[in-house]
């Protein structure tokens, strides 16, 4: 279930790292977990507190919140990321999310997640999803 590879261009393409360098992905790719779901697996549970920041690879996962009757809010797919707030702010879960299709998706623990923190571009492009996503919260 879990793998690691060396090399670095399992993560080109992935807008998330777009702005990095060899040497950055070089020190990203040691932090990240490739995890493969099956259709159904639940990745994260609203009210929970997040341990996982989270990067589809390929695959659909739903995210869902109670409030809206846990249908989709959001679909994401391949370069998306989840658990990002949870880590942030050190609060529970915004929402579910769930494999909608077989996905593969890039794990990083509290640990693995302050080391992506740590390449400036990629840190920006968090937050920035972050706040985006704080926005959507407080109008939904």
């Amino acid at each position: 279930m879990f793998t690691r590879t060396a090399s670095t261009h399992r993560l080109e393409g992935l807008p998330l790292f777009a702005d990095c360098s060899a040497d950055e992905l070089d020190v990203i790719d040691s932090s990240l977990t490739e995890v493969r779901l099956e259709a159904g697996q639940v990745l994260t549970r609203e009210g929970h507190y997040g341990r996982q920041f989270v990067i589809v690879v390929d695959g659909e996962l739903a995210v869902t919140r109670s409030s809206q009757g846990d249908r989709p809010v959001a679909i994401l797919g391949a370069g998306d990321v989840a658990g990002e707030m949870a880590l942030l702010e050190g609060t529970p879960r915004t929402a579910t999310v769930t494999a909608i299709t077989p996905a593969t998706v890039y794990v990083a623990n509290p640990r693995e997640f302050a080391v992506l923190m740590s390449v400036p571009s990629v840190a920006t492009a968090i937050r920035d999803i972050a706040g985006r996503r704080h926005q959507a919260n407080r109008a939904a």
